[in-house]
């Protein structure tokens, strides 16, 4: 999808990544001006990954906790692509050397930001 485009009340922004199943693009909520995530399946004719398309709205629905992301719809285009709207989330560039993730064995590593001098790793398991 190109920026511009429209799914749903929703219009396509920029591109944000792509997988095996779906892409997901920086969108806008148009009928109150919210930035959000809009995630759009890209595979339409295999049941077995519309089902697990359904299945993980279904459960993103029915989380409420700070760390999980906030489902804000979830349909079917005019054109019949599936697709899954949540709250955009800003996080780090993994482009950006300053805001690097290391995954090291097991753990993941972030570099403090707190001192950049001496570029400790502080690490979460």
């Amino acid at each position: 999808m190109t920026p511009g485009a429209h799914v749903g009340p929703y219009r396509i922004e920029s591109s944000l990544g792509q997988g095996g199943m779906g892409a997901v693009y920086r969108g806008m909520q148009l009928n109150v001006g919210r930035e959000v995530a809009i995630k759009v399946l890209t595979v339409q004719d295999d049941d077995q990954i519309t089902r697990r398309f359904h299945s993980e709205a279904r459960i993103i629905s029915k989380l409420s906790h700070p760390n999980t992301l906030k489902q804000v719809d979830f349909g079917q285009s005019d054109t019949g692509q599936l697709f899954l709207v949540t709250e955009l989330l800003q996080g780090d560039d993994p482009s950006d050397p300053d805001d690097h993730i290391a995954h090291c064995e097991h753990t993941v590593c972030r570099r403090s930001r707190l001192d950049r001098r001496d570029q400790d790793l502080a690490c979460e398991r």
